[in-house]
């Protein structure tokens, strides 16, 4: 065994105390000792809420998005309980404390308003940012202080920085992986908007400013932000939450008649992957119904006469706005040029104005004109692409139906 110097220890002991530690260096163990100690000051600075309804609510609903939070961070048991205090807000600790503060819960009588609040909270848990807070804030020989208790300060201090709120980055994570936990949970997908539209309102009537919302962005661009990946949602994780009765939807390839064979195969490659993804979302039950030829001006009403036609609530309509496939040189310096310029219209049963339409287009690629297999994988990218942000377009709300 290799003999150590007796001065290289302790040199090594005040290098890791000095220097900079990342959260993921302090196991659950460890954050949870930090946990409790900042829970114990909170619990003594605004008092607990014992053995009401309020409290076996909250309990309730955070073991909901809770049980999702745990999959990303098993070893973290999360525990909910509610603050005596009126101010609008909640607070994650270290180590899965969770609290609402008395006057969110009395403003927010929706439990489903309540899941997205809480769900935010879990993703700061689960994401470990207020570890990353607490050490770059405090350091870690505060940090050391607390997991053994030396001084009970130390977890006030701790406490003081977690209620300043938490950095842009974090409250946009938080903001995203919160809103997968509430729909995971079974929660309606549009709760995340509306809790944070309430807390605006309630911020500007005078109700505080809950951490979440301190920081920037403002909360208008959070909840735009939150609107946009409503539709991304449902586009992954729709089939768990089917609705009862989802509108019938037929989509079909609009072409002018004057195409390319292949032209006309791509754009039913991509009209029928559309129908895919919004069936298989289970917002919607769509079909692929072939090819129509029609003009420009008449568009729309072939839409909306296709739809009445097959007793459904709707018809898509996709045509390219330019060829998506265009040969360029001649020989040996012939390139196939590939990108998909694409415009989607959905008219209602009997509707004579398009509800939605939607422009895309990827960006353009070239491939050697002989290099087939690279061609096709080409074309099938740009369709998985294309398809996608069609279909969250479709899924965006409120919805065209």
């Amino acid at each position: 065994m290799t003999r150590v110097s007796r001065l290289v220890i302790p040199l090594l002991v005040a290098v890791a105390l000095c220097a900079p530690l990342r959260a993921g260096l302090i196991g659950t163990d460890q954050e949870r000792k930090i946990g409790r100690q900042v829970a114990d000051q909170l619990e003594k600075k605004y008092g607990l809420v014992r053995g009401d309804a309020m409290v076996q609510k909250v309990q309730t609903v955070g073991g909901k998005v809770a049980f999702f939070a745990k999959q990303d961070r098993p070893k973290v048991d999360y525990q909910f309980n509610v603050l005596a205090d009126k101010e609008i807000n909640a607070v994650a600790c270290p180590g899965g404390y969770m609290y609402a503060f008395r006057g969110l819960v009395k403003k927010m009588p929706e439990e489903e308003l309540l899941a997205a609040v809480l769900a935010h909270e879990c993703a700061h848990v689960s994401q470990r940012h207020g570890m990353e807070t607490l050490e770059r804030s405090l350091g870690f020989s505060v940090l050391l202080g607390i997991i053994t208790g030396g001084q009970s300060d130390l977890g006030n201090a701790a406490l003081g920085v977690l209620m300043r709120g938490y950095s842009r980055d974090q409250e946009a994570q938080a903001d995203k992986i919160g809103h997968i936990y509430l729909y995971q949970a079974g929660y309606d997908v549009g709760a995340m908007t509306r809790m944070l539209e309430r807390l605006s309102e309630l911020a500007e009537d005078g109700g505080g400013v809950p951490n979440f919302l301190r920081t920037h962005p403002s909360d208008e661009s959070r909840i735009r932000a939150a609107q946009k990946r409503e539709a991304k949602i449902l586009l992954d994780l729709g089939s768990r939450n089917p609705p009862d009765n989802p509108p019938r939807l037929a989509v079909v390839y609009q072409s002018l008649g004057s195409e390319e064979a292949e032209v006309t195969t791509v754009g039913e490659g991509l009209a029928t992957q559309l129908a895919q993804m919004l069936t298989g979302c289970a917002q919607f039950r769509a079909e692929f119904a072939g090819t129509r030829v029609t003009g420009e001006p008449e568009r729309v009403a072939a839409l909306a006469r296709l739809a009445g036609e097959q007793g459904l609530d709707g018809a898509v309509g996709i045509s390219f706005t330019e060829p998506p496939l265009k040969t360029e040189g001649t020989g040996r310096n012939a390139e196939v040029r590939i990108k998909l310029s694409t415009t989607m219209t959905v008219v209602p049963a009997g509707g004579t104005q398009a509800e939605l339409t939607y422009s895309y287009a990827t960006k353009e690629d070239k491939r050697d004109a002989d290099e087939a297999k690279k061609i096709e994988e080409t074309v099938k990218a740009k369709t998985d692409e294309t398809a996608r942000a069609l279909a969250i377009a479709v899924l965006r709300p409120p919805t065209p139906l």
